[in-house]
């Protein structure tokens, strides 16, 4: 006789996560069609279009790396003050070579971040504490000496285009992708935001690679941070301001849960920085005030996180 058992078994799929990872996607695209239908043809328009691509760039890079910090469960604060030391720093260093800019960036961004994360690492201070700490001395250094501006090498302005940009946003795609799905950074930093006790039983060196997290946090920090002077064409008191928390929204509306663990992914930051920007891009085009926007953006940061959050991971 022929077992008939499991013949009609119908492959089952959990509706609801399939729904969380194309709410970002159908987001795009319902923004994409209601901007340009109510804004007169000028959302479409190619310099708005490369505007709201550079502004994603910046902020994109800065939350790939964040993933790795989010995925083992921490929030790194301190990226803003990071990029704002990493734009004074490497100004000050591109006076001796310019072309020195972008690795003192990425050497300045990585040091900060170990910084960050020995204090947690390894004296067992939260690292949100430490972050903060290096968020408020670093922006504080920042608009204390540069206060009125302080302008880069005109040679770095033809790097402000929207294909430079484009370049840019690929290579560090790919390489992060690579980092955080193939290799044991991004797997191993998953498994102890996901389940802390099966990580430490497996034997991980949870130490070193929340470590390791970080400094790709500071990678990312460095780059973006040479991104934003180009296309400020130098910096200001108010390099820096909010960056922190711009990564944190990007990963939110890109889907990523606030708890980390294997629900962080690569592709919340990129699309959640495309969200995030052609939000706010699209409300300035309608005209609103910006109050008006934060208070829209508050309500939707709140509406993504309360939907994201592992409540199995509260107490």
């Amino acid at each position: 006789m022929v077992n008939t058992v499991g013949l009609n078994h119908k492959v089952s799929f959990d509706k609801g996560k399939l729904i969380k990872d194309f709410t970002p996607y159908i987001g795009i695209l319902a923004l994409l069609v209601l901007f340009a239908l109510t804004t007169g043809g000028r959302f479409l328009r190619v310099a708005n279009l490369s505007l709201i691509l550079k502004q994603s760039v910046i902020v994109m890079i800065g939350a790939l790396g964040s993933a790795f910090v989010l995925s083992h469960g921490n929030i790194d604060f301190s990226i803003g003050g990071e990029l704002a030391l990493c734009c004074l720093i490497s100004y000050y260093v591109a006076q001796i070579n310019p072309y020195l800019l972008l690795p003192s960036c990425i050497i300045i961004g990585m040091l900060l971040s170990l910084f960050v994360s020995v204090v947690h690492v390894v004296i067992g201070v939260y690292a949100f504490v430490s972050g903060m700490c290096v968020m408020f001395i670093g922006k504080g250094i920042v608009q204390s000496v540069a206060g009125s501006g302080l302008i880069i090498d005109s040679m770095y302005w033809s790097f402000d285009t929207t294909g430079f940009y484009i370049l840019v946003m690929i290579i560090m795609i790919a390489v992060t992708t690579i980092l955080f799905n193939w290799t044991r950074i991004g797997r191993y930093n998953k498994l102890i935001g996901s389940n802390p006790r099966a990580a430490l039983l497996s034997g991980i060196n949870e130490k070193k690679y929340k470590i390791l997290a970080f400094l790709i946090s500071g990678f990312c920090v460095g780059v973006s941070s040479f991104l934003t002077m180009i296309r400020a064409g130098g910096l200001s008191a108010q390099t820096g301001q909010i960056f922190e928390m711009d990564c944190v929204i990007v990963l939110t509306l890109g889907g990523a849960p606030l708890s980390g663990g294997s629900g962080t992914k690569i592709m919340n930051a990129v699309i959640g920085a495309i969200i995030y920007f052609m939000l706010s891009n699209g409300l300035l085009l309608w005209g609103l005030r910006a109050e008006i926007i934060y208070i829209i953006k508050g309500i939707l940061f709140l509406a993504i996180v309360s939907c994201t959050f592992d409540r199995n991971n509260t107490v």
